[in-house]
């Protein structure tokens, strides 16, 4: 909120710094989520994180992270309980990424009338939405709140996967698929 005389009409009136910080801790919380995604694709990959990094920095989103990292653990033959972890967890975080997209991206401004900064989503999923919305500072630290939940929670997952996998290394796995190039 903004305390002193009305802005004149054309004035730019700038978003407070308690605002800017609280969207960063939003950023900050899901780049420490997908790093941790990232880091379980090189562990199936087996392969240096400087090497993985070079294909998982060209996934703009927790989707592709996603849709890499079930199949990747389907190859390791991890347990039928823990691919359907996977796809719980990318079902609650699916939806959160669209928020998470329009908290960051989102223009935003301060309304006139109520002193508030307000974020303008455009949106068009079926439907336009084309308009102002509140948002408070409690709001985005409550979204970077559950957005290290989801974190926490994919950290659970991961330390059973690479249980499964040290516990069972001398399993026999069947062959993946590949494509051999025929010799003359």
């Amino acid at each position: 909120m903004l305390d002193g005389p009305d802005p004149r009409p054309n004035e730019h009136i700038p978003i407070p710094d308690e605002h800017y910080a609280a969207m960063g801790k939003v950023a900050d919380a899901w780049a420490d989520l997908e790093f941790e995604i990232d880091q379980l694709i090189w562990e199936f990959l087996q392969t240096d994180q400087a090497l993985g990094a070079c294909v998982t920095a060209q996934m703009i989103s927790v989707h592709p992270r996603m849709n890499a990292l079930m199949p990747l653990a389907k190859l390791w033959e991890v347990s039928t309980a823990h691919l359907d972890d996977f796809g719980r967890f990318y079902g609650k975080i699916g939806p959160l990424a669209d928020r998470r997209n329009r908290l960051i991206h989102d223009k935003r401004f301060i309304d006139r009338d109520t002193k508030q900064v307000v974020r303008f989503e455009v949106s068009a999923k079926s439907k336009l939405k084309f308009e102002p919305i509140p948002e408070t500072i409690p709001s985005l630290e409550g979204f970077a709140r559950e957005v290290v939940g989801m974190q926490l929670e994919f950290l659970k997952i991961k330390q059973r996967v690479l249980s499964e996998l040290s516990a069972s290394q001398d399993k026999p796995r069947a062959p993946r698929p590949s494509i051999t190039r025929a010799k003359d």
